[in-house]
């Protein structure tokens, strides 16, 4: 049992050592700082684990709106157990508000995951220039366009 744990405890410190030298091979580190996501990966994550998705963007704290919701709705289903007994139709109506309330929270969690990781990627390459199509077609031989960036 010793000779296991000794063997165990040697390889991970071996692959512990090797393994984050063999990944800073292979990339340099603003490579591996800056890769741009993939946006349906965070809504994913967001779908199976509500603010995993944010996490992904790294903007965790954008997701504290949909789960205040989530929270709220998950409040009103536990505030409808104490007139069940008193009061049916206002436990009913409480429940159907918190149950809107909860999968609302987690249908916004999932698009603004989404939406999150998109603004990742668009902060990573920079602002788009917008461009002002031409305003003189290019038949006359004359041009004019406006090109400002944000």
């Amino acid at each position: 049992m010793k000779k296991m744990l000794i063997v165990v405890l040697a390889m991970t410190l071996i692959f512990g050592v090797l393994g984050p030298a063999t990944v800073m091979a292979d990339n340099t580190p603003e490579d591996m700082q800056y890769q741009e996501k993939d946006p349906i990966i965070g809504a994913g994550l967001a779908a199976v684990l509500p603010s995993a998705g944010h996490y992904y963007a790294e903007d965790w704290e954008r997701s504290f709106r949909p789960l205040g919701v989530m929270g709220a709705g998950i409040g009103l289903n536990i505030a409808s157990t104490f007139f069940w007994g008193t009061s049916p139709g206002i436990a009913s109506a409480l429940t159907a508000g918190g149950s809107l309330m909860l999968f609302g929270g987690w249908v916004w969690n999932i698009f603004d995951a989404y939406q999150a990781v998109e603004d990742y990627n668009e902060a990573l390459y920079g602002f788009q220039p917008f461009i002002i199509p031409d305003l003189v077609s290019k038949d006359k031989g004359v041009s004019f366009g406006v090109n400002y960036t944000f």
